[in-house]
């Protein structure tokens, strides 16, 4: 998953439910196949070629699943209803941008005039809250 200044809670759900919609007798057949079943890879195998399935695709599939399992666990309902995730190392320039677009800083604010944005984002914070997706920690916040 590449690393995006924001994603949001419906870019794993979509990606998720897409895979499924087109690849149901596909994921039918793997869960079919016992766990400690010796032949199960090679099953798994023939299967990819048989309904014409990209393994990348496949484990991309798991991994966003895994993602959104996590956000459901993580932030209940809301990863539901379309969840900003920032990037921690982003927070403080998503601040920044946050107080600007709600007007509680001007666009045009003068430069000489210095914001402690480090302190406005440590402020922000405690109003979202965090996951840790493919070693990336995100705040998340539901828009």
């Amino acid at each position: 998953m590449g690393r995006q200044i924001s994603r949001e809670s419906d870019d794993w759900n979509d990606a998720v439910t897409y895979f499924e919609l087109d690849n149901e007798a596909f994921l039918n057949a793997i869960a079919a196949i016992p766990e400690d079943l010796v032949e199960r890879e090679d099953l798994m195998c023939t299967l990819f070629v048989l309904c014409n399935v990209d393994e990348t695709e496949y484990e991309e599939y798991l991994d966003n699943k895994k993602v959104c399992q996590l956000g459901k666990y993580t932030f209940g309902s809301d990863w539901d209803s379309n969840m900003v995730l920032i990037p921690e190392d982003s927070w403080e320039g998503y601040a920044q941008e946050q107080a600007e677009e709600m007007g509680s800083v001007p666009k045009d604010f003068p430069s000489w005039i210095v914001i402690d944005w480090r302190a406005t984002a440590d402020n922000l914070k405690g109003d979202y809250s965090r996951i840790e997706i493919d070693g990336v920690t995100y705040l998340g916040h539901n828009s």
